[in-house]
């Protein structure tokens, strides 16, 4: 069974947390692209229903996007720390995630339960390797992303515990967020592509 999450919610808030601005005259060659994107997507407030450049299109090379994630994950502070975060973009809107992030696991499984639980549960406070599979869908400014696997440690989580961790997750969101509903995409983007190799967003 295919997980249904509200992806540019619940499911991608680490990855919008890397939309951090830095110093321009430190960041590789490769990042550039992105950054000077992310720098003019967020000329906008994020709940914004109109882009920075409403109609504008902007295509990314997979190792451009990498680059800046690398990048990006140098400038972070707060409680959730990512590293190593890499995304494989398969073509017909269909990527794979992979990175080690530190956070408490424990905080959104919820009480007591199956073997895998109490196991994941044994890493709190460590970092944690993950891996996803996930295919996206939006238009018109509205996105979903229908989450096919995920593996925390080489452990692939049970669509029973998936659905309770997402539900968990979304309802210590402030407001409280619906893991199975689509979602205002932020910024104003209007729809994200995803190609062999690269990614397509119109604003």
């Amino acid at each position: 069974m295919k997980t249904h999450m509200r992806g540019f919610a619940v499911l991608l808030p680490v990855i919008v947390s890397l939309l951090a601005a830095g110093d321009a005259e430190k960041i590789p060659a490769k990042a550039l692209k992105m950054y000077n994107f992310v720098e003019l997507v967020k000329r906008v407030d994020k709940e914004s229903s109109r882009s920075a450049m409403p109609g504008k299109v902007f295509i990314f090379a997979e190792e451009d996007i990498n680059a800046y994630f690398e990048y990006a994950a140098g400038k972070q502070s707060g409680k959730t720390a990512v590293k190593d975060i890499k995304i494989n973009l398969r073509g017909q809107n269909v990527f794979e995630l992979s990175a080690d992030v530190e956070f408490d696991i424990s905080a959104i499984l919820g009480g007591e339960g199956s073997f895998v639980k109490k196991l994941l549960k044994k890493s709190r406070g460590m970092k944690n390797s993950i891996f996803m599979e996930a295919k996206t869908s939006s238009a018109k400014g509205k996105g979903i992303v229908l989450i096919q696997s995920i593996r925390i440690n080489g452990l692939k989580l049970p669509d029973k515990l998936l659905d309770e961790a997402l539900r968990n997750f979304g309802g210590k969101r402030r407001p409280p967020i619906n893991p199975y509903s689509l979602t205002d995409i932020p910024y104003g983007i209007q729809k994200i592509e995803i190609l062999p190799g690269s990614l397509r967003v119109k604003l």
